[in-house]
């Protein structure tokens, strides 16, 4: 997955192709409507985030801070930790939540990078990347049909070796 991002007006604006994404509308749908629903005002460790989705195209706008040299701070940790329970409250799954998606700002701890359920495509392999329960299901059920489906080719493919002597 390649995505395009540029700087305007304070924000990080990121694109995507609906053959980019993995959920359904549906899904994707349910989650923009819950991440611009989030409590920014409360929870300062969230990273103001807008996003719209339509016509296909999943537009990400998230607000930009330079990042600055990490210190310990207790006071921003104890804010880090109720976004976080806040999150989970709602019924929220970061699902990429790592050292590189925490940032430490001039305004404290931040967590970044909302995005939706997408593929990815890393050294021409194909990585699914999912935050919803669904998603995942939906996901396995297809990869089983897939080795159901090679399996069968490979009993067939042994059945006309045997049958030709090959």
């Amino acid at each position: 997955m390649r995505n395009r991002f540029k700087i305007k007006d304070g924000f990080i604006i990121k694109k995507y192709q609906k053959d980019t994404l993995l959920s359904s509308d549906k899904i994707i749908s349910k989650r923009v409507e819950l991440i611009n629903s989030f409590d920014y005002n409360n929870f300062s460790s969230l990273c103001e985030t807008k996003i719209e989705y339509k016509n296909g195209i999943y537009i990400y706008k998230q607000k930009y801070f330079k990042v600055q040299k990490h210190i310990v701070d207790i006071e921003n940790l104890y804010k880090l930790a109720d976004s976080l329970e806040y999150l989970n409250s709602i019924g929220f799954i970061h699902g990429d939540l790592n050292r590189k998606n925490i940032i430490y700002s001039k305004d404290g701890y931040k967590i970044i990078d909302y995005e939706p359920d997408l593929y990815q495509t890393k050294d021409n392999i194909k990585q699914t990347i999912s935050t919803v329960k669904e998603t995942v299901n939906d996901e396995l059920k297809r990869l089983r049909e897939e080795n159901k489906s090679l399996k069968q080719e490979r009993d067939i493919l042994k059945k006309a070796r045997a049958y030709f002597g090959k």
